[in-house]
């Protein structure tokens, strides 16, 4: 009889070692799945900092362009404001009529 307990006690020990080894497979193979599935979103990861390094750059170039743009238009018009006040009173000969203002003209002599 000792030996029928045995042979049951090491079946079962048998079907619980074969039990905990299928277990761990099936770990295993669990774990090379999200093993894989890091690399893949690590991959992602770099492909999209790559993307937004790419973007910013190009912001930045576009930055620039603008600030260098915004220079050229505050100049013109510095010119172009510049040139008015210059031409515009030659133009509708203001500048005699204010200088004729300014600056009275001396009575003529009598005469005798």
């Amino acid at each position: 009889m000792a030996s029928g307990k045995d042979d049951f006690t090491e079946l079962r020990i048998a079907k619980s070692e074969a039990n905990t080894e299928t277990k761990i497979a099936r770990l295993e193979g669990k774990l090379d799945l999200v093993i894989s599935k890091v690399d893949g979103l690590g991959n992602i990861f770099r492909t999209e900092v790559g993307n937004l390094n790419a973007g910013l750059k190009e912001t930045n170039e576009n930055i620039r362009s603008v600030r260098n743009n915004s220079w050229v238009i505050a100049g013109a018009l510095a010119l172009l404001i510049v040139a008015l006040i210059g031409v515009l009173p030659l133009y509708f000969d203001w500048g005699v009529h204010f200088g004729e203002r300014a600056i009275p003209s001396a009575p003529a002599p009598n005469s005798p």
